[in-house]
């Protein structure tokens, strides 16, 4: 509660985002297990879209507090974006992956 009270609009902007974010790429991963392309790659793109909008939003929402914007201050976030797609696409991203095309299958 602190934590909305403290910065609120950033904080629910956030959590929208993370929703949006999910919820374009279910549809993606659906898409593309109806088409049969393979686990991997629906996976990475899933991975991908996901974890691009969570973090330009999150680089945004940090710069407009901060009031800081240039490149160097980005330079963590591009790291954890390729860090957290890698790792997601193997995990959460795979198993999200399989259940829709488990339930595709249905």
């Amino acid at each position: 509660m602190s934590i909305v009270l403290g910065s609120g609009f950033q904080t629910i902007g956030f959590v929208l985002t993370f929703l949006i974010a999910f919820w374009l790429g279910g549809k993606l991963a659906y898409t593309d297990t109806k088409n049969n392309n393979s686990l991997i790659s629906t996976s990475f793109k899933y991975s991908v879209l996901v974890n691009l909008v969570i973090w330009i939003v999150f680089c945004l929402i940090i710069g407009d507090s901060t009031g800081n914007s240039n490149f160097l201050f980005t330079t963590p976030a591009i790291i954890a974006l390729i860090v957290s797609t890698t790792i997601t696409t193997f995990t959460i991203g795979l198993l999200i992956s399989y259940l829709i095309k488990k339930i595709n299958n249905l």
